[in-house]
């Protein structure tokens, strides 16, 4: 019988782990392999107990702790492979509960880890801290400590709940003090992954046409909602901790809501940031800093305004060339 499709030595990627001259080499081999396929148990228990802390730390924070983890990548052929059979498609109830045991063995390890900061990179680990309920996620927040919860701010799925919160001066549930806040904030707004997720899903990324789109966005009113709070929040943020301006520069919301923080803005600096947030939907904000009091708002309202009017005409065209392409039935 040949060689099963899909399946690699498992004790050659054991040796190469052990012996990888570099914690980066042994890193680079966990990425691809993951990145590949789902991660077999006996590679992933070598992961987390590997004698180096950066190895540990890059899986606690990016390793797949599901219940599927052994689901799609087998060590051995089962014996019934030349008939297609394969023992866990047979058994699925009863693989999915091991396979929920080794996720758990996996967890458990890394909350045992020697080292802090190891444990506090869990927190950052979507297959680990989940979900889409906001009590969930107050849970998680309220049982780590103040470093545990920069990395919650940093999981690529926080829930809008507990972000709004965090954005909310006037919240006093999560019972943080302003620092604490500040640096959750920033941590979260540091969440380029979430960030890009919620723009796509709000329809702001120039891949999606706002006014026809290809098809539902899920999770839109949501997104579109939390991204909308977070700039109306930004008012009342302090200018001198660094919120507002990094809310500016991170954060993507429709026209409307960026002329309307622009409009009832009275620093300067502010209006700079958020003028340079326009992107290619809103010519609202730069038509009305165009009669600023500010000679040099106006003047760099003009120059983004430009920009603005370009790059939308370069989209539209864009979307033009693709529904005129053929397509592969025609």
């Amino acid at each position: 019988m040949g060689a099963c499709p899909g399946l690699i030595s498992i004790g050659r990627v054991k040796e190469g782990l052990r012996t990888g001259a570099q914690p980066t080499d042994r890193v680079r081999l966990l990425r691809k392999l993951q990145t590949q396929h789902t991660l077999p148990y006996e590679l992933a228990v070598l992961a987390v107990r590997d004698s180096n802390s950066e190895v540990r730390e890059w899986f606690a924070r990016c390793g797949d702790f599901s219940p599927w983890i052994r689901r799609k990548f087998q060590v051995q052929p089962s014996p019934d492979l030349a008939t297609g059979a394969n023992k866990d498609w047979c058994q699925p109830q009863e693989a999915h509960i091991a396979d929920a045991d080794f996720s758990r063995e996996l967890v458990q390890i890394v909350l045992n880890d020697p080292d802090p900061f190891v444990r506090t990179c869990l927190h950052e680990n979507s297959s680990v801290f989940y979900g889409i309920s906001d009590e969930r996620w107050l849970k998680y927040f309220r049982g780590t400590d103040h470093i545990g919860r920069l990395a919650l701010l940093r999981n690529s799925k926080v829930a809008n709940g507990l972000v709004e919160k965090i954005f909310n001066l006037e919240c006093s549930e999560l019972e943080i003090n302003l620092n604490e806040r500040i640096d959750l904030g920033l941590a979260f707004l540091s969440n380029v992954y979430r960030l890009h997720e919620l723009k796509d899903q709000a329809l702001l990324c120039d891949e999606h046409h706002p006014y026809n789109p290809s098809g539902p966005a899920p999770g839109l009113h949501d997104a579109g909602t939390l991204l909308a709070a977070i700039w109306k929040h930004s008012s009342k943020w302090p200018r001198e901790t660094g919120i507002p301006a990094a809310i500016y520069r991170s954060v993507a919301v429709p026209a409307h809501v960026r002329s309307s923080v622009y409009a009832s803005c009275g620093d300067t600096s502010l209006k700079f940031c958020i003028l340079d947030s326009c992107d290619w939907l809103d010519r609202e904000t730069p038509d009305i800093a165009l009669h600023d009091k500010d000679e040099g708002l106006r003047e760099h309202a003009s120059t983004i305004l430009e920009k603005v009017l370009t790059r939308n005409r370069d989209v539209q065209k864009k979307w033009l060339e693709s529904e005129e392409e053929p397509s592969d039935n025609e």
